[in-house]
């Protein structure tokens, strides 16, 4: 008993970590979709890009290409891309590849390209998982406490919910 009780505690953990992991490898992708939109369009506009970064903290590893850095940092929710000249403190060179150098519209379209790759990528997945399937919930009734409201009114374990008030589930 003591032993099924500890493996049946085990897989509560197992469960609780894989929901755990799924949430954080999700947010992550549409981090990196969100990032990977501000630095495509910022090197299409010709700004340098410093840092490409999926996670914050600590860079574990990543290599280097041309003038960025592509890395995996420690923390894996979040993600930043680092353009020159993008921090208001920074010392600029006056460099046609800083950010501040490029007109407006150009840097208008470099900070909104995150929003607009989500919103492509939504547009993009979502029928992909509709296509898929959707798991939804039994409609029969799980345990039922003997002398409950529910027990009272007829219902029992595995009964199928049909309908409510006449109308079809």
């Amino acid at each position: 008993m003591l032993l099924l009780s500890l493996l049946e505690s085990i897989q509560s953990v197992l469960t609780t970590v894989h929901s755990w992991s799924v949430a954080i490898l999700g947010i992550g992708l549409v981090v990196f979709v969100h990032e990977a939109g501000h630095f495509l369009v910022a090197k299409r506009c010709g700004v340098r890009v410093e840092i490409f970064s999926l996670g914050f903290g600590p860079r574990l590893f990543g290599w280097m290409r041309g003038d960025t850095d592509y890395r995996v940092s420690l923390v894996p929710i979040g993600g930043y891309v680092k353009m020159a000249g993008d921090n208001p403190g920074e010392v600029l060179e006056g460099d046609d590849s800083e950010l501040p150098s490029k007109p407006v519209g150009q840097r208008f379209a470099i900070f909104s390209a995150g929003v607009v790759m989500n919103l492509i990528f939504a547009l993009i997945t979502l029928p992909i998982v509709l296509a898929a399937g959707v798991q939804f919930n039994s409609t029969q009734v799980g345990a039922v406490d003997e002398g409950g409201p529910a027990w009272q009114a007829g219902l029992r374990e595995g009964d199928e919910i049909v309908a409510i008030n006449g109308n079809r589930v």
